[in-house]
């Protein structure tokens, strides 16, 4: 049976058919089954309560993009990211076992399409208006453009060895101090990222990973030389009350209805 996938695209905007996008893309180790929860049965997860799963037999995978957005993303930055990781899968082989960090060294690379691949798998989760707001779609849209501006994100990677994939939409949550912070994650192997929508606020887990705002400001492709010291984070969780922000999503969903 044959679906209509009929809504807006996260990147350009443009409500119409939409396509199968899979995140991370197919070849970067996303070929295998994948689980996903969303609305009441995240909640229910965390509260430890029974729950449903999704589950995706060739990957992880959602219908978010246009067929315009998703073969020009496809085509101009997928393959650049899947060589990068499965790099970077080749060099976890030569780690010792006690190792806290990957460090990871290569010559031509161009970083700034790998940069733009992950950003476009972000993409699916941020949703259009945000998108825009960071001016993430002229970004991936434009083929050459390696400019964004910075200020309004901090973009972070780390190395995760669990082959399961997890992501997340947009989060606002309270932290055990208090304050708010706003995110989206994005957990695959052999890299996973968090974009931290609140610049101001950080994570105490954030400022062990890797920042890549030195690479995404280069605004260029190719990079000659470059090294990466990529930190090890297994089992990576925010530190955010999640009391809280049960209360805070059913609060929303009842209020909405």
């Amino acid at each position: 049976m044959k679906y209509n996938h009929i809504g807006q695209c996260c990147i350009c905007g443009k409500t119409c058919q939409l396509t199968k996008e899979h995140v991370p893309p197919h070849k970067a180790f996303n070929n295998f089954k994948s689980q996903g929860l969303t609305g009441d049965n995240f909640i229910n997860a965390l509260q430890n309560k029974k729950y449903k799963i999704k589950l995706n037999q060739s990957g992880s995978y959602d219908y978010t993009l246009c067929a315009e957005c998703n073969n020009h993303t496809g085509k101009w930055y997928a393959e650049d990211y899947v060589n990068f990781i499965r790099s970077v899968h080749s060099f976890c082989n030569d780690m010792p076992e006690n190792a806290t960090f990957l460090t990871l060294e290569a010559d031509n690379i161009r970083m700034g399409n790998i940069v733009k691949e992950i950003f476009a798998m972000f993409a699916s989760s941020l949703q259009y208006n945000r998108v825009s707001d960071l001016g993430i779609d002229k970004y991936l849209l434009e083929k050459e453009n390696f400019k964004i501006d910075t200020s309004k994100f901090k973009l972070y990677c780390y190395m995760n060895f669990d082959y399961m994939i997890e992501k997340t939409g947009v989060i606002s949550a309270f932290k055990t101090d208090g304050s708010v912070i706003t995110f989206a994650s994005l957990k695959t192997y052999p890299l996973g990222f968090v974009l931290n929508l609140n610049p101001k606020i950080s994570d105490k887990a954030w400022e062990q990973m890797l920042d890549l705002e030195d690479v995404i400001k280069a605004e260029n492709n190719l990079i000659e030389k470059i090294a990466l010291n990529i930190p090890i984070i297994n089992n990576y969780q925010p530190a955010f009350n999640t009391k809280k922000l049960i209360e805070d999503i059913r609060n929303k969903s009842t209020n909405s209805n």
